[in-house]
């Protein structure tokens, strides 16, 4: 995984195999930081976690078999509230990270609008 770029894989922490309609995991880095975003059927969960510090926060959210614009927007938002909530509790920054296009946590959903 890139420093500062988004991966996709079916489960990162096993390796690269492509996401698939019933899971697909997200994950980031940036400097200290580290972002998972798991995808499980319909449900979303978000994980944010700076090294050297044992407080990580997550967040979960129900998003359907899709991701909407509107989803979209808000994963952004739960992303940011996550990261900033980890970075509280670490008494650290909250780095800007890079857009998650949404969209690629649900591959069968991209397929079709080609």
């Amino acid at each position: 995984m890139s420093p500062g770029t988004w991966a996709f894989a079916r489960q990162l922490w096993k390796g690269d195999d492509p996401c698939t309609t019933e899971e697909c995991e997200a994950g980031y880095t940036s400097g200290d930081l580290a972002v998972s975003v798991e995808r499980r059927k319909t449900y979303l969960r978000i994980v944010a976690g700076f090294r050297g510090c044992e407080s990580v926060a997550w967040n979960e959210y129900e998003v359907g078999d899709k991701a909407s614009k509107r989803d979209t927007r808000t994963i952004g938002k739960r992303l940011k509230k996550t990261i900033g909530t980890s970075a509280k509790y670490c008494k650290v920054p909250a780095p800007p990270i890079a857009t998650l296009d949404a969209r690629q946590l649900y591959p069968a959903q991209l397929q079709s609008t080609q």
